[in-house]
């Protein structure tokens, strides 16, 4: 009779399985082909620092601690999740095995291992059940704003709850029987949850034969939720529980700052992205792994001052998007190439689609051109994301169909393409007037000087900006009380290329980028300083994409380490108007581009707190949690019609601490906050880049 009701449950799990997990194969080959039908990408090297990754951001949560309360509650699911996947593989295993409900995995057993085992999923499983019910309370009582109303997230929520909830009442029918049958196994007494629930079971007046009735209806429900829960995974949110391993192992390990660039330009017929395909697949894979989680909007530049951008959005209208076309994506495919070489970014067989073609329903109008030219680059969305997602590519690729394929750009970001073009500066200023900013500070360019240890790199802003010029030249005077050998480019100086690549047009971007690597590599040129953290992102981490590779350091690093060596001493307090007159307070706005794109935050605090009478301070919202200046992504370059303008809500933030200057590190950043201090009638307040108040205190 026994063996009967074995082969009775054998035959029933195979049925559910073969159910289940056909459907989940169906499901998970569609999506598979999608990414195939996506465009290469080869994410298969540096695969020591991808599983150091997983190591960090998947098993240890690391970006969702950034929330502690919340982090805990996710992190607990999580680790729960996976000291319980064994427990589910053994519940599945029993249907098959001559032991029944009483299998166990090997080496889960009898013995310490078991024991330590049994120990650890019950009080995890207990926690999970208590995490669940407070993520629901928390979802329908003081839900976060950035967390979307969803009655998709109380389903899974409900799934995990019955999960926990018939693993229980499972383990408390077995562990009754042994109890009445005075031989309560070691398991049992390392599970107080499951023996709270055998006891629960005898005060109900159950026998052990009517607990177990119980425990396998418990059985099947748990069995059965698994792979519900499983099928509704790839079509929905939740699909990151599948996905975050491997969005995590391929992520991005080239420099954030570093933008990918369009390889062979002359030979392209098409450029960026306007159809969803045309993203790559490891892109793709970014969208079909967001929770929805919101994290990515509570930093957001442009979301925090009414713009049309919200990062989540953004990636929840193109998976949208990618919903629509899944079908077609697979179809256009001549062969199914092989996962392998595809990843691998070696093309396969070309698609039957015509890439000029357009498809319904449009990307770049689902997405919406505002929300496209919104964005600041700031990557404050990217810092936030617990499964690494980028989005600023994806902006980038869009605004390249935008500006090569379709001229669709704004008057503004035109003029400053033509000048750009044709002066190389973003304000079509003559050429021969890149120097005029030196002519009185002994500075000698590089055909004078060619044997300089340093080059200084001024930038546009550093060399045509009156204002910006200032911060110049206090880098000259630091530089040559430090007793450095340098020269600059003068009118051999072009623009680094960073606008024209931030606004789409990578053609322009690598002619300018070329242009000056020739020019440096020409001098042979090593070391590098530059003022502009955009410059100085754009010669450190994308020039080497051109073969250009040359030391870069930023100034604030270069000035700290001349405080470190000694070879300059500030020795007096600011001379500059204080509230306090005792102390200068001083805060420090971080640079998207310094600090999350190059993670520069220490070497200008620390120098600020070496100037005599400077009290630092920091704002809420500072270092990898800074708020942006609104100048990034070229945003500078175009006007804010939308919304509050990003400079005065910084401002803002910087007032709340009362200081007397703001510090920056940016001539972009300079601009904005001093224009957001006279708009905001707060003009009162000094706007000093760290290296003028270096060279104020020598």
């Amino acid at each position: 009779m026994e063996t009967n009701a074995m082969t009775g449950m054998a035959i029933g799990m195979i049925v559910l399985l073969t159910v289940g997990l056909g459907i989940f194969t169906t499901l998970l080959t569609q999506k598979t082909l999608v990414l195939l039908g996506a465009t290469p990408d080869d994410r298969f090297s540096n695969f020591r620092e991808r599983i150091d990754r997983v190591i960090v951001y998947m098993f240890g949560q690391k970006r969702m601690f950034k929330e502690p309360k919340s982090g805990l509650m996710h992190a607990i699911l999580f680790w729960g999740f996976c000291v319980i996947s064994l427990r589910t593989i053994t519940l599945f295993a029993m249907a098959f095995s001559s032991q029944g409900f009483e299998y166990h995995l090997p080496g889960l057993g009898e013995g310490a291992l078991g024991n330590m085992y049994a120990l650890t999923k019950d009080i995890l499983a207990f926690l999970v059940l208590l995490m669940v019910i407070g993520a629901a309370i928390r979802r329908m009582s003081y839900r976060p704003d950035r967390l979307t109303p969803s009655g998709e997230a109380i389903l899974i929520l409900v799934f995990i709850g019955i999960l926990m909830l018939t693993d229980f009442l499972l383990d408390g029918a077995r562990f009754l029987g042994q109890m009445e049958a005075g031989a309560l196994s070691a398991e049992g007494q390392m599970s107080p949850v499951g023996r709270t629930f055998a006891n629960i079971y005898a005060a109900l007046g159950y026998s052990a034969a009517e607990a177990m009735s119980v425990g396998k209806v418990a059985y099947w429900i748990h069995c059965a939720v698994i792979l519900a829960f499983l099928n509704l995974l790839p079509k929905s949110k939740h699909f990151h529980v599948i996905t975050v391993f491997f969005n995590i192992l391929f992520s991005k390990t080239e420099p954030a700052g570093a933008i990918r660039p369009i390889e062979n330009l002359e030979e392209q017929e098409t450029f960026g992205v306007s159809k969803v395909e045309q993203f790559s697949w490891k892109q793709l894979l970014d969208v079909y792994s967001c929770t929805e989680c919101g994290r990515c909007e509570v930093n957001c530049p442009a979301w925090h001052t009414g713009k049309p951008l919200s990062p989540k959005v953004l990636i929840k209208d193109i998976l949208e998007n990618l919903h629509h076309h899944e079908k077609r994506i697979i179809s256009e495919q001549n062969v199914v190439g092989t996962l392998v070489n595809r990843i691998r970014g070696q093309e396969t067989e070309p698609p039957t689609a015509d890439p000029f073609t357009p498809v319904e329903p449009d990307l770049i109008s689902q997405v919406n051109e505002d929300v496209i030219w919104s964005c600041t680059t700031c990557r404050s969305c990217e810092e936030n994301c617990p499964l690494l997602i980028t989005h600023v590519d994806k902006i980038i690729d869009m605004r390249r169909h935008l500006v090569l394929m379709e001229s669709s750009f704004s008057k503004e970001v035109g003029q400053a393409l033509r000048n750009l073009e044709q002066k190389s500066n973003p304000w079509g200023l003559p050429i021969a007037d890149r120097g005029n900013w030196a002519t009185d500070l002994d500075v000698p360019t590089l055909s004078e000087n060619p044997d300089a240890e340093y080059l200084f790199f001024v930038g546009c802003a550093g060399c045509y900006d009156e204002r910006s010029s200032r911060v110049s030249a206090a880098v000259v005077r630091i530089l040559k009380e430090a007793g450095i050998d340098f020269a600059i480019l003068g009118k051999e100086e072009g623009c680094t290329g960073d606008p024209a690549r931030r606004i789409g047009n990578e053609y322009l971007y690598q002619l300018q980028a070329q242009q000056n690597i020739d020019t440096m590599q020409g001098y042979n040129v090593k070391k590098v300083i530059t003022t502009c953290p955009h410059c100085f992102n754009t010669i450190k981490n994308e020039y080497p994409q051109l073969g250009g590779d040359f030391e870069v350091e930023h100034h604030t690093d270069m000035v700290f380490r001349f405080l470190d060596e000694g070879r300059i001493t500030p020795t007096q307090e600011l001379d500059l108007p204080s509230r306090n007159s005792e102390e200068t307070r001083v805060t420090y706005h971080d640079s998207c581009y310094l600090g999350r794109y190059n993670e520069v935050y220490d070497s200008p605090r620390d120098t600020l707190k070496a100037i005599p009478g400077t009290n630092v301070v920091e704002m809420e919202q500072s270092r990898e949690n800074g708020f942006c200046c609104g100048a990034g992504g070229a945003r500078w370059l175009m006007e804010e019609h939308m919304g509050t303008r990003v400079n005065q809500e910084r401002v803002r933030q910087a007032m709340e601490v009362k200081p007397d200057v703001i510090a920056t590190a940016c001539p972009y950043c300079t601009m904005m906050l001093e224009d957001g201090l006279n708009e905001t009638g707060e003009d009162q307040v000094v706007v000093a880049d760290v290296a003028e108040l270096v060279a104020n205190s020598l």
